[in-house]
């Protein structure tokens, strides 16, 4: 039993696209991808922060020896200049964990071409003399065991 009189016609969508349509379809995607690219960065911000923190040491640190291994590269080849850096690297080391071990502050190793490397005390102990003496041969046992 049907009561209704009229026939109903059947809504049918706009045949012409809307300058908004076309936006909308247009920066859909681009917009999944922002909050796909937003969210990561947000959890890759738990990582990145932290590191952030060490960034001057490490473009200290690391930026010298860098240096000191490309002029060592032009003038003897990648093999020595990485060899003698990394050697150079453990021996001051040696120095850096032996300081800590007495409780001094101490700065990152920082390296120069045809000079060396070093490592600079931020504070001066009480026993200097025994002191110096016990890092500066703490690290040439490191040597020892490197070569």
């Amino acid at each position: 039993m049907n009561l209704q009189t009229e026939p109903i016609e059947e809504y049918k969508a706009p045949s012409e696209e809307t300058a908004w349509s076309r936006v909308k379809k247009a920066f859909g995607p681009i917009a999944v991808v922002g909050v796909v690219i937003a969210k990561f960065f947000a959890k890759l911000k738990f990582v990145l922060l932290p590191l952030l923190k060490f960034f001057p040491i490490l473009l200290k640190s690391g930026g010298t020896m860098l240096l000191m291994v490309w002029v060592y590269t032009q003038m003897w080849g990648w093999r020595f200049a990485l060899g003698f850096v990394l050697l150079l690297l453990v021996h001051e080391t040696g120095h850096l964990l032996v300081a800590k071990k007495f409780g001094l502050k101490v700065g990152a190793p920082v390296f120069i071409p045809f000079m060396g490397a070093f490592i600079a005390l931020k504070d001066a102990p009480g026993l200097v003399i025994f002191s110096t003496c016990l890092i500066s041969l703490r690290s040439e046992c490191s040597m020892a065991v490197a070569s």
